[in-house]
Formats: C-alpha cells, sequence, structure tokens
C-alpha cells in the first residue's frame, strides 16, 4: 500500500517527509493527503531506545489542485533539519528489509495512526494543512499567514480517545486558507513569508554590527532653533538633544529605521545628565516652545532618572509657554505624568506609533506596540491636561511606494481621535540600520517628495494639526525627487506645516510622471527595490 520511503544523504538526524497517499475514507470535498515524519537516530542508539521507539509525529496533509488526493506513487519528497544539539558521524541508514506491499515498515504503519486510516492505534495528531488551492504548507501558502504559536498549538494537539478519519479531515481542512475553505479570492498578505524570514534575519546582522561608542556622558549631543507653531501662530522652537543610555528596546532589538542609537553612550549617570542641562541652560534666547529628546523615552526611568526629570522639566518650564517630550506609549504611567504637570504650563506628549497595521508594525518597523497603547496613553494625557503628537513613518523598508502612501493616509485617519498633532516622518537613512543595509544594496529607495505631498494632501481633513518635516529632505539619504525641485517641494512642505500654505496645486516637475511610473512599476516588479537602480545596475 506505502511505497517505501528513501534514505537520506544528509549528515546527523534529518526528517523526511513524504505526501502518500490519502486515506480511502477521506471525502472527496476535503481531499487531505498525509504527511510522514520519519526520523533518523544515529546506530549507535539501542534498538529499545525511546529515540528509536518514539512514534513519528504527522504536521501536515496534503492535496491537488483538482481537489483529487495524491496518487500513491507521487515521489514529492521535502527535507527538513531537525534541531539537535550533537550532531552524529555521517553514516549511511540501515537500509530497509521487508519492502513487501502487505507487511509495510514499522514506521509506515505508524504513520497510519497519525491520519486516522484502516487499522489505527488509539493515537491521534496535531496537523498543520497543505493548502488545497496551491498544493503548499500553510506557512508558505499565499491565503493564510500562521503565527509560530499557531503551529506549535497544531502540532502539540492530541487526544487520547480514538482519531477517526472524519475527524482527522475536519482538523486538516479548519486550517486551510480562506481560497481553500471558502472558494473566496485569497486575501492579501504582508510581507510575504519569504520577506518576513529576511526581515529577521537582517535585524539579528544589524544588531550585531552595533558596538558601543565612547563618548563624554557630560556633553549633550546637539541644540538648534527652528520654527514650528504654538497656539496657531509660527514660534521659534527650541531643541535639545540630552545624551542617555539611549532607548531600551535599541538595545533589545531596535527599529528597523531608527539610528539614534548611534549618538548615545554607553552609560549615563544623573548627574552626567544634571551637568548637560547645565551647560545647555546658557543657550536659551528667549524661545516660547521647548523641544527635549533624549534618543530613546523621557518617561523611562532607567534613561531619565526621576530627580533628573523633575529638574529638567522645572528649568524649561520656567523659560518656556510649552515643552515637548518624546516617550513609548506604553511607558507612560499616571503618577509620572501627573507629577510632570506640576512644573510646567503645557506639556505635549510626543508618541512614536508609525503604523497603525500590525503587520507593518511587526515586520517592517520592528514594533509590538501598536493601536491599542497609543489609544491608552493618548487618553491618559488627554485626561490630565497634556496634548498628544502622534509620529506616522513614510515608507517603512519592505513596502513599496503605493504600499507606503495608503499605509500613511489609512494611519493618520485612524489615529486622528487620539491626537492633537499628527507628524508625518518620512523615513531616512540612518547608519547602522536595516534601512541602511538595504540602502547600500539597491534594495531601499527613501521616499519620493511628491508622496509625502500626496499624503498630507489626502489627510488634510483631519481634525488634528498635519504636519511633516522632512529630516534631510532633498538629500540622496532622506525623501527626494529629481534633484531640481527637490528645494521647492521642500520648503512648500515646510510652509504647509506651519499653515502657511493650504495646498500643493501650484507645484510641477516632468520627474512627477517618473514618480507615477515608479509607483506602478514596483507591484509588477513584486519587489520593493528600486526600480531605477535596478535598471542601472
Amino acid at each position: 500500500m506505502f511505497p517505501p520511503l528513501p534514505n537520506s544523504s544528509r549528515r546527523g538526524r534529518s526528517i523526511r517527509v513524504r505526501l502518500a497517499a490519502a486515506s480511502s475514507r477521506t471525502s472527496p470535498d476535503t481531499a487531505v493527503g498525509t504527511a510522514i515524519i520519519v526520523a533518523r537516530t544515529p546506530r549507535s542508539a539501542s534498538r529499545n531506545s525511546p529515540a528509536r521507539t518514539a512514534a513519528p509525529r504527522c504536521v501536515g496533509s496534503a492535496s491537488t489542485n483538482d481537489g483529487g488526493a495524491i496518487p500513491a506513487d507521487d515521489t514529492r519528497l521535502q527535507t527538513f533539519r531537525s534541531p539537535s544539539p550533537r550532531r552524529s558521524p555521517a553514516r549511511r541508514p540501515p537500509k530497509w528489509r521487508n519492502r513487501s506491499p502487505t507487511r509495510p515498515p514499522i514506521r509506515q504503519a505508524r504513520s497510519r495512526i497519525a491520519t486516522g486510516a484502516p487499522g489505527a492505534g488509539s493515537a491521534s495528531w496535531g496537523l498543520a494543512s497543505f493548502c488545497s488551492c496551491c498544493t503548499s504548507s500553510s506557512w508558505t501558502c499565499p491565503g493564510s499567514s500562521p503565527t509560530p504559536r499557531e503551529l506549535r498549538s497544531r502540532r502539540t494537539s492530541r487526544s487520547a480517545s480514538g482519531s477517526s478519519p472524519s475527524s482527522s479531515s475536519r482538523s486538516a481542512r479548519s486550517w486551510a486558507c480562506p481560497r481553500c475553505a471558502t472558494g473566496a479570492e485569497p486575501a492579501k498578505v504582508f510581507p510575504r513569508p519569504d520577506v518576513r524570514r529576511r526581515a529577521m534575519r537582517l535585524q539579528q546582522i544589524v544588531k550585531d554590527e552595533r558596538r558601543p561608542r565612547e563618548f563624554d556622558p557630560r556633553e549633550y549631543i546637539s541644540t538648534w532653533t527652528e520654527k514650528d507653531v504654538l497656539h496657531g501662530k509660527v514660534a521659534d522652537a527650541w531643541v535639545i538633544i540630552f545624551r542617555t543610555r539611549g532607548c531600551y528596546w535599541a538595545r533589545a532589538s531596535g527599529c528597523s529605521m531608527c539610528g539614534y542609537v548611534n549618538d548615545v553612550a554607553q552609560e549615563v549617570a544623573p548627574e552626567d545628565i544634571g551637568h548637560q542641562l547645565d551647560v545647555v541652560l546658557k543657550k536659551h534666547q528667549g524661545q516660547p516652545l521647548v523641544k527635549v529628546y533624549t534618543s530613546g523615552n523621557f518617561f523611562d526611568d532607567h534613561e531619565v532618572s526621576p530627580d533628573v526629570r523633575e529638574r529638567i522639566l522645572k528649568e524649561l518650564g520656567d523659560r518656556c509657554d510649552k515643552v515637548i517630550v518624546e516617550t513609548l506609549a506604553h511607558l507612560l504611567r499616571r503618577d509620572q505624568l501627573e507629577h510632570a504637570m506640576r512644573f510646567v504650563g503645557e506639556l505635549e506628549i510626543a508618541l512614536g506609533l508609525e503604523s497603525t497595521n500590525e503587520n507593518v508594525l511587526k515586520y517592517a518597523v520592528n514594533k509590538v506596540w501598536g493601536l491599542k497603547e497609543h489609544a491608552r496613553a493618548a487618553s491618559l494625557a488627554h485626561e490630565l491636561g497634556a496634548t498628544v503628537k502622534t509620529y506616522l513613518l513614510i515608507k517603512p523598508p519592505f513596502l513599496t511606494e503605493r504600499e507606503a502612501i495608503e499605509d500613511a493616509v489609512r494611519s493618520g485617519h485612524e489615529a486622528d481621535p487620539h491626537s492633537d498633532t499628527v507628524s508625518f516622518n518620512p523615513v531616512n537613512v540612518q547608519s547602522r540600520t536595516i534601512v541602511d543595509r538595504l540602502f547600500r544594496r539597491g534594495e531601499y529607495r527613501p521616499p519620493w517628495l511628491w508622496s509625502v505631498v500626496e499624503v498630507l494632501e489626502r489627510t488634510r481633513d483631519l481634525n488634528a494639526h498635519v504636519k511633516s518635516h522632512p529630516t534631510a529632505g532633498g538629500m540622496v539619504r532622506g525623501a527626494h525627487n529629481c534633484g531640481t525641485c527637490d528645494r521647492r517641494v521642500v520648503n512648500a512642505i515646510e510652509e504647509f506645516s506651519l499653515g502657511l500654505r493650504d495646498d500643493f496645486a501650484d507645484l510641477s516637475c516632468p520627474c512627477q510622471d517618473v514618480w507615477r511610473t515608479y509607483c506602478e512599476a514596483q507591484p509588477f516588479m513584486l519587489t520593493s527595490s528600486d526600480p531605477l537602480a535596478v535598471l542601472e545596475a
């Protein structure tokens, strides 16, 4: 009934998966086949050891495109490596004995138990489906994207009672992709599994590249004055960047586009930040608005101690009408905010939401906090009298130009109820980041300035104040166009952010046609890489 399994030439332990014939009791509409897994153990293991006697695990089922069962003589194989702490010497596995169809090998007989075939025992095995719409496993099917936790739960679902063919069919069918189960068109899933694996590998590579740098912890990073809006009028804003130990998330994993960790010190004592404050206060020139940045989180007690935070707010609150600080949404606590409101007249909390799409946050930005945490922090800030600024990204990595525009517009409308200001930040290439690595390989291009213009035009209906200050705008590592119109478009975006311009109708350049073609070409090429860079290579 079952053809013999070929020997494996892999070293150490390996797992051979054979797509065998479907059970005779399987109904035609499910067309679920059997995935047989056989584990090879070293010859040194004793015949009665658990490693030799343990039954194989069934992790999948299969079907054909036309809905029929896979024939018994099908020889499609998939080979996976089993994680093992030690590798045994490469030895030739023992040949199968007794290949008679009437007396199949013991391991093939055990595989019957996994499918509930006639004569099966009392064991039941969890099944992870192979989609019938594409005969691929659920983790590569375009219509489904299970998480590792879901895959583990499928493999470990067991029952003490016997398993019938119908129950096995229902178990496998319940994990089929939407197109297979309902006949509907498959939903577009972002990102593709290959992009997912690539993103996680890139994140680890970039994290390994980061090395501690030697900085004087008593020196602040930078300070300057820029234009911003205060009480509906254009005013001077004083920007201060203190040197701290940096964002804890950057040390643990890090966002794909953030390179601020490059400017932080290894360890900064509270008295070091106090010395930075003493020096920078001498540079105050009467600006009514101050922005306090720490390359991390102002309300993280490990980064900025409560005593230092109180002194910063008190000193700046006495000199400025409004103070703006940044933090991650999940770090904001009621007691911290209540204490901070005592020392300032107006306080604005800037929260980096980046996107409201969980897949974009998880796989493109590498963040695990989304709109839910943002809404909680915004509600707390509004309750205590503070305002909220929401940061949203334009074109995180792995998104095409058109996908980035649509994601930013949708995120702006979804974050509007929780925000007083929505700031769209075009991604710029910062050193030692995933974006930097992709950029150097020609696989990422910063957003076009025309994309920023479209996002601002399509979010003019928001109740919150909409703004954008492109970092490195007009440069090759920042949002840019053809080079001829960059300065003019950047100035128009700044005027729009300050309320000095209502639209961008007077802007035009021949590169707009190139930008439109660019947006159309990327989906056609099935990549988020720069089409122009590919053609020039």
